[in-house]
């Protein structure tokens, strides 16, 4: 279960994964605005499904790497379904 903090850190991870997943999937088609939230959801979501799976990253710059590597699934996952 998250704490409140830790939810908090995953907000904050995902805001800078956010930007760092747009700028490595390129091609941004819709706002940036939309693809940082849509990022931000999904380093919440990686980090929900770390923390139930009880795997750990160790530190900051894991829960960075989380949150990096979740937001761009999630940008990718959506994007390949807009275009279907």
């Amino acid at each position: 279960m998250l704490t409140l903090q830790a939810l908090l850190l995953w907000i904050a991870m995902g805001l800078m994964a956010g930007w760092l997943a747009n700028r490595a999937v390129g091609d941004v088609r819709y706002s940036m605005t939309s693809e940082i939230v849509t990022s931000v959801i999904g380093a919440v979501l990686g980090g929900m499904i770390f923390v139930a799976l009880g795997l750990r990253l160790g530190g900051a710059l894991g829960s960075a790497a989380v949150a990096l590597a979740s937001a761009i699934v999630l940008l990718m996952v959506i994007r390949t379904v807009r275009v279907a």
